[in-house]
């Protein structure tokens, strides 16, 4: 079971709430959420990068492969993470692509703008992440 976000998932919150963050830039924005990814990443065990985020660093190393990625690519990546991640937590995810097809009917008919939304209130619902090692829980 996902641990329950601190956060509100509101409207007033992604609007309001923001406060300081709406000064950052969209490449400074970027860069906070990999910086919050960090974070997060470490204080549940993980790899700690926090010291390590300079052009030298491990992170740089570490992930250094996937910067030649097209956009397609990186776009089917992080797909293939959050099937993988549904998966792990225990969901029954459809594996053959009619199966994914029918699975999705519904929300082939929502406009790109309301995807965006949803993604973002169910992002936002996920909550805390796992304690590493993530193992089967």
């Amino acid at each position: 079971m996902a641990r329950p976000s601190t956060t509100a998932c509101t409207r007033a919150t992604f609007t309001a709430d923001v406060g300081c963050l709406q000064n950052f830039d969209l490449h400074q924005r970027k860069a906070l959420m990999l910086y919050f990814n960090v974070l997060e990443l470490a204080a549940l065990g993980g790899t700690n990068y926090v010291a390590q985020l300079g052009p030298n660093g491990t992170l740089v190393a570490a992930a250094a492969c996937n910067q030649t990625l097209e956009p397609a690519q990186k776009d089917l990546a992080l797909l293939l993470i959050n099937k993988n991640n549904a998966d792990d937590a225990g969901a029954t995810v459809p594996t053959t692509n009619a199966a994914l097809m029918a699975a999705i009917a519904c929300l082939q008919n929502q406009p790109e703008g309301m995807l965006d939304a949803m993604a973002l209130h169910v992002q936002c619902l996920l909550g805390r992440h796992a304690a590493w090692p993530q193992v089967d829980l």
